[in-house]
């Protein structure tokens, strides 16, 4: 709630009042972040519940046709391991993006959205893994880093992308990596 109102404010105060029609823009922005946070945690519920009847249901079949496989999972599933650590990695990852955002903006270099759900769920699950080797150090870096990738990414892909450039204000890091080989190997054989 206190990031919605301080990012609301701190950019534009009237889109926030005009976004909020007739309710107060403080009240507005407070209930957006709540809306977020219930939002996460429901995804979050929906995500255990999904792991707990597809792991089983995985494993009986992987012991019959791969035995030895290990179910893929997406990142929420490191998420209890270090609660906190989520947090600190997604407003670690924010802060970094956004500096980045006002540099580029500030040199004309690139216009960039934040990503929200990729500064989050990436962004949680580096710092969780950061905590696991270099504590709570560990998580800021985590999630900075991954904050960092997603911010430089999106500038140097958005304009790459002759179809569907909104890839690049979607895409987790990793995906940059991915659409840039995909770039480079396609290039020749389009002439694009």
């Amino acid at each position: 709630m206190i990031i919605t109102v301080i990012i609301g404010y701190g950019i534009n105060p009237g889109a926030v009042a005009q976004l909020a029609g007739q309710t107060n823009p403080i009240i507005w922005a407070l209930l957006t972040g709540v809306r977020f946070a219930v939002s996460i945690v429901v995804l979050l519920t929906g995500v255990r519940m999904f792991i707990a009847e597809i792991v089983p249901a995985f494993r009986g079949f992987a012991m019959k046709i791969v035995p030895g496989a290990r179910p893929a999972l997406d990142c929420p599933v490191v998420f209890p391991q270090a609660p906190t650590a989520v947090i600190i990695g997604f407003i670690s990852g924010l802060i970094v993006f956004l500096v980045f955002m006002g540099i580029f903006i500030a040199t004309g270099f690139a216009i960039i959205v934040p990503p929200m759900i990729m500064l989050f769920f990436p962004g949680g699950a580096a710092a969780v893994f950061g905590n696991r080797s270099g504590g709570w150090k560990g998580a800021i870096l985590g999630g900075a880093i991954n904050g960092a990738i997603l911010a430089i990414g999106q500038a140097l892909t958005i304009p790459a992308l002759t179809y569907a450039p909104e890839l690049a204000t979607l895409a987790d890091p990793d995906w940059y990596v991915i659409i840039w080989l995909l770039k480079g190997i396609l290039s020749p054989i389009l002439g694009s």
